[in-house]
């Protein structure tokens, strides 16, 4: 009997993959909140990646391949705001897994990657966004779980945070929306 998919497992095999693939990525989102301030709950697995269009059809056929006829792949790029991202949803019953891969198409973006730090997690060395490139990140989305995340990097990096970094980059995305 095949063991049964858990976000555990299913974030196991893609970091994997994209470390074997040497991918320039970094855990976004709410596992990496779970992993720089505290843990949380979340269902969706998100990364930050440097993704060129020969590489999304590589990590397609893995996606495929691994999870066989439980994943769902979007063809097209989905917008939130002014962040790009490609979406897979794993079937994993009684609910689902969404992975997504948010594009690194700004410098700020790309900035983001080359700052991850490693942490481990379920015993993976993971690359993960910094504390203020996660304030970044959930500042543009704004949503009330992100406000509350941003809340509590705030209180476990309030002496280490660097605030002029934070200001500098949402000042550049907030040139984006208006241009």
């Amino acid at each position: 009997m095949a063991k049964k998919e858990t976000i555990a497992t299913i974030f196991g095999k893609i970091v994997k993959y994209l470390i074997k693939n040497d991918y320039s990525y970094a855990l976004c989102g709410g596992l990496a909140v779970s992993a720089v301030v505290r843990p949380r709950a979340t269902i969706d697995i998100d990364f930050l990646i440097l993704l060129t269009s020969q590489n999304k059809k590589k990590i397609s056929k893995f996606l495929k391949h691994t999870f066989k006829n439980k994943i769902f792949i979007h063809q097209k790029l989905m917008n939130f705001g002014i962040i790009k991202f490609w979406r897979s949803v794993v079937l994993v019953k009684p609910t689902e897994v969404v992975i997504d891969f948010i594009i690194a198409d700004n410098p700020i973006f790309e900035k983001m990657i080359h700052r991850a730090i490693s942490f481990n997690i379920n015993k993976i060395k993971v690359r993960v966004i910094t504390p203020e490139d996660l304030i970044i990140l959930k500042s543009l989305s704004a949503r009330p779980h992100d406000i509350e995340d941003i809340k509590n990097i705030k209180k476990k990096y309030h002496n280490t945070l660097d605030k002029t970094y934070i200001k500098k980059c949402l000042h550049y995305f907030s040139q984006q929306t208006t241009v």
